[in-house]
């Protein structure tokens, strides 16, 4: 295999990867918006780290994950 070849990356890692660039960059958050929707992506994000922030913005729900 080259060199350069990495395995696929799982939504988890790429959260990880958003993550440790925003920490580079002296983030201490990230944020995402939703639309809250009973099929919508809310639970998904939930799963993943981020909290509502109890903000909306345009109808859709802020969520943020604190960078530690």
């Amino acid at each position: 295999m080259p060199r350069s070849w990495q395995p696929p990356l799982t939504i988890r890692g790429v959260i990880g990867a958003v993550c440790a660039e925003a920490r580079r960059r002296g983030q201490r958050r990230i944020t995402v918006l939703w639309v809250p929707h009973a099929n919508g992506p809310e639970q998904f994000y939930l799963r993943v780290g981020f909290r509502p922030t109890g903000e909306t913005l345009h109808g859709q729900v802020l969520g943020e994950r604190l960078l530690t």
